[in-house]
């Protein structure tokens, strides 16, 4: 039995000796290669980027630097011009993507979304999901990233617009006493609160 042991050792040997093994080319060869797909990289001069282990000109760095610069200046522009559509402090006009329990999501172009507190609706009953709401833009984005905007500003400023003009054609207004005060009364105006002495 050993001796059948031993005699399938030499035949393994043998079978490890026929397997054929990478062969390798010497590295005059390899340089020959790198030359050639470095001249058709250089030749064709449509190549944005650099391969792995590919050899490059000084010059070749300096031009990708600068169309990369150039293309991250055109990208700030872009966005820059994207917020110029917008001015804070004024009325934009955004849809309503949700309505929830304490808060509304309204969706203004801007790269995150405005939530507003339902307590600032008046008339919260009349949106639904997909409807048009105006919102007065207070910041376009807080230190969290957040865009800061509120509908009882707009309430305000459009009821203040139409007070103003009632004021000019010298109409007479309406108003409801919410309570008495030192040297007059509290009167609503459509949400705004004004002085009657």
């Amino acid at each position: 039995m050993s001796n059948d042991v031993k005699q399938e050792q030499p035949e393994a040997m043998e079978a490890q000796a026929e397997t054929p093994t990478a062969v390798e080319t010497p590295p005059a060869e390899n340089k020959d290669v790198s030359k050639k797909s470095e001249n058709k990289d250089s030749d064709n001069g449509s190549d944005t980027g650099f391969q792995p282990g590919q050899v490059i000109k000084l010059e070749d760095v300096d031009n990708f630097m600068a169309s990369q610069e150039e293309d991250q200046t055109e990208l700030k522009n872009m966005y820059e011009q994207s917020f110029e559509k917008f001015k804070e402090e004024d009325i934009v006009s955004g849809n309503i993507l949700e309505i929830g329990a304490t808060h509304a999501i309204v969706d203004l172009g801007f790269k995150s979304e405005g939530i507003i507190p339902l307590e600032e609706f008046i008339d919260v009953d009349k949106f639904k999901v997909g409807d048009e709401v105006e919102l007065f833009l207070e910041s376009a984005e807080d230190k969290e990233g957040n865009v800061q905007v509120s509908r009882r500003k707009v309430y305000f400023l459009r009821t203040w617009d139409r007070l103003m003009k009632i004021h000019e054609n010298g109409e007479i207004i309406q108003g409801r006493l919410m309570r008495r005060i030192k040297g007059g009364f509290v009167v609503n105006l459509d949400d705004v609160d004004a002085f009657l002495p």
